[in-house]
């Protein structure tokens, strides 16, 4: 493939903003969007990416000739293309948008060619080289696709080693759904049948460590392609993002069919960006304190000079700095450790005397209230057993009563009372009364004669 000419970067003032902050999240996308060689559709491509909260975009097929930038809708555009005495590969332009908010973090802007171009960002823990690309179609010449990869290898080769590296465009090529090989670079959920596009772009995941998107997210079909064809009835996903494997900063992935951009025939792919960091806990150890109140003792300062005295006599025979430093302090600390002793550690506890009381306190509420419940237990038990007793003794006196004061004509007309006024749902009742009447009962005093009556009307 053909350059205009040689490859112009273009480094810009790093102001002391902390950069992009991966701990928040970061979208980016890759959209085919056929054109994009008119200022006037700016507003349009900046407002679907503002809806959609995009952050970053690498563009393709943006038809715009040389290389430059521009500002629209909260968006600056960089892009990369051919000079105007090859018109014919205006399409193979490429461009990457960055949000307003993160413009400040760029500090270098690298047009390669019609098919490649490099932003170097900064973030909150390093840098972040982005790079857009627009890969040969299958039909066109081994040797033009071999010549576009080798060219992507050297623009990365270009980047700092510790650079976060994000590719973004339209590869022209599906991952498909074998991994034996490229477990490193593919997901379990590829895509389509592998051909020399497909081979050329694992090949160059895997030797740069890269992670495709798509392939790492189960997603429904209709959020899986990114490319339609104009005739229908084929769909595939060539469209890819590119992720660095070195940090775990890729968080999902998949396709907006809402975004629509002048008809274009390709869907716009985006991955959310994230990264977890874990704080790393260092331990300080303990340290030894010398008991320096014992320096105020003139004996004990003649005993810790005499020791360092007699320690630094080695010193003398030593050549090295820092073998000779090394045994300086070993040998003054041993000797300090032997005359002067470590101080004693007051250790503060982590629980105050107030909380220490209330939580006595507590427990002998917590004892009381078992000691309540137990003696309320006993008081119930006896208190059922009295009740009882009482029972019985109120049963055994009433049903004295009755056989003393009351004449079974009376039980009887009392009955017939029941039924005229409830009417027969009492039957049941006054029977079994009757009946216990008619027994002697066991609880009675022999000389009480036994009762024998029958119910209203009918009587002994």
């Amino acid at each position: 493939m053909g350059v205009a000419g040689a490859v112009q970067r273009r480094r810009l003032p790093v102001d002391f903003t902390p950069g992009i902050n991966l701990r928040r999240v970061l979208c980016v996308g890759s959209w085919n969007v056929l054109s994009l060689s008119d200022d006037h559709r700016l507003p349009l491509l900046s407002g679907e990416l503002s809806r959609l909260r995009v952050d970053i975009v690498g563009l393709s097929e943006t038809r715009r000739p040389g290389s430059g930038e521009t500002s629209s809708g909260g968006y600056t555009y960089y892009w990369s293309g051919m000079s105007n005495s090859h018109r014919e590969l205006y399409g193979h332009c490429v461009a990457i948008g960055i949000s307003s908010k993160l413009q400040p973090s760029v500090v270098e802007v690298t047009p390669v060619d019609e098919r490649i171009m490099r932003v170097r960002m900064k973030h909150t823990l390093g840098f972040m080289s982005i790079v857009a690309v627009y890969a040969p179609t299958e039909v066109r010449k081994t040797e033009e696709k071999e010549m576009f990869y080798a060219e992507l290898d050297s623009v990365l080769d270009q980047c700092p080693p510790r650079d976060t590296l994000i590719v973004l465009g339209d590869f022209n090529a599906t991952t498909g759904t074998v991994r034996d090989g490229y477990e490193l670079c593919v997901g379990p959920h590829g895509s389509g049948t592998r051909n020399t596009n497909s081979s050329l772009l694992l090949n160059f995941a895997r030797s740069r460590r890269l992670r495709i998107a798509g392939s790492w997210y189960q997603r429904p079909e209709l959020h899986r392609w990114t490319w339609y064809s104009n005739a229908g009835g084929v769909a595939k996903e060539i469209d890819h993002i590119l992720v660095s494997t070195r940090w775990r900063i890729l968080q999902n992935c998949r396709v907006y069919r809402s975004a629509e951009f002048f008809g274009t025939d390709h869907r716009f792919v985006v991955a959310t960006l994230k990264l977890h960091v874990k704080s790393r806990r260092i331990s300080r150890g303990n340290h030894t304190v010398f008991h320096l109140e014992k320096l105020k003792d003139l004996t004990c300062v003649h005993e810790y000079a005499v020791a360092v005295s007699n320690r630094f006599d080695v010193l003398g025979a030593l050549g090295d700095p820092v073998e000779l430093w090394d045994t300086f302090k070993r040998e003054t600390l041993q000797a300090a450790k032997e005359c002067i002793g470590e101080r004693p550690r007051s250790r503060r506890g982590f629980v105050s005397t107030e909380t220490l009381e209330k939580i006595e306190e507590s427990s002998a509420i917590l004892t009381r209230r078992s000691t309540l419940l137990e003696d309320y237990g006993h008081m119930a038990v006896r208190l059922s057993s009295a009740n009882s007793y009482s029972y019985q003794k109120l049963d055994t006196t009433l049903l004295h009563y009755c056989h003393t004061h009351l004449h079974p004509q009376s039980l009887n007309n009392l009955g017939n009372e029941t039924f005229y006024l409830f009417g027969d749902n009492t039957r049941d009742e006054w029977e079994d009364l009757l009946e216990v009447y008619n027994k002697p009962a066991y609880f009675l005093p022999s000389h009480f004669p036994a009762l024998s009556f029958g119910i209203a009307g009918t009587g002994n």
